[in-house]
C-alpha cells in the first residue's frame, strides 16, 4: 500500500481541542480590540450627543441627566438650560426599516412642545426613501407639535416615518412623566 493515501486518524478530542484554542484566541483578539477602542467610542458619541443638544439648544448653560423608568426607546434624558429657552433633550433610537434603527435627539420645550428633532443616525434605511427622514422638510413638521399629535408620513418610507413617530412618542412621554416628578 502506498503511504500517501493511508488516511491518518485524528482523534475528535484533538479536533475539539484545536477548536476550543482557536477560539479562545479570536475571543481575547475581540476583548482586546474592544478593550483598546471603547473609549474613543465613548467620546465619539458623547460629541455626537453634545452636537445635538447644541443644534436644539444653542447656547445651552447647562444640562442635567434625568433618571427615571423611561420607554425602552429612551438612551437618555437631559434637562437644558439656554439663554433662549429651557427644556428637555431627549436621545431615543426607535425602530426603522434597517436593523440599526433611528436614533434621534428631540428637544421639547418645559410646556411641552417639540422644539426641534436632530436624525443622529439613519444608516440603515433605505437611500432615497427612508433616508428622507433626516431631511429638514421632514423634521421641521414635527416642531410645536405636543403629545397625542402626528407629522406627516413620507410616502413610500412608512415604515421609517412611523418609527420616527414612535420615537417621538416616547420622548414627549419621557418628559411628561419627567416634569411631573420635577414638581
Amino acid at each position: 500500500r502506498c503511504k500517501i493515501m493511508e488516511k491518518k486518524k485524528i482523534s475528535p478530542i484533538r479536533t475539539v481541542l484545536v477548536l476550543t484554542c482557536i477560539c479562545a484566541v479570536i475571543s481575547l483578539l475581540v476583548a482586546g480590540v474592544y478593550a483598546l477602542t471603547k473609549d474613543t467610542i465613548a467620546q465619539n458619541n458623547e460629541k455626537k450627543t453634545e452636537k445635538a443638544i447644541s443644534e436644539i439648544f444653542p447656547n445651552y448653560t447647562e444640562k442635567t441627566a434625568v433618571s427615571g423608568e423611561f420607554d425602552e426607546k429612551i438612551n437618555a434624558l437631559y434637562k437644558v438650560t439656554s439663554d433662549a429657552v429651557s427644556g428637555y433633550a431627549v436621545d431615543v433610537t426607535a425602530k426603522g426599516y434597517g436593523s440599526d434603527g433611528i436614533n434621534m435627539m428631540v428637544g421639547i420645550d418645559d410646556t411641552g412642545k417639540i422644539i426641534s428633532v436632530v436624525i443622529v443616525s439613519a444608516t440603515s434605511e433605505t437611500p432615497g426613501l427612508g433616508q428622507n427622514i433626516t431631511k429638514p422638510q421632514y423634521t421641521d413638521g414635527f416642531k410645536g407639535l405636543t403629545a397625542g399629535q402626528k407629522a406627516d408620513t413620507i410616502s413610500g418610507a412608512t415604515i421609517s416615518s412611523n418609527g420616527v413617530q414612535a420615537g417621538i412618542d416616547a420622548c414627549l412621554s419621557a418628559v411628561e412623566q419627567a416634569s411631573k416628578g420635577a414638581k
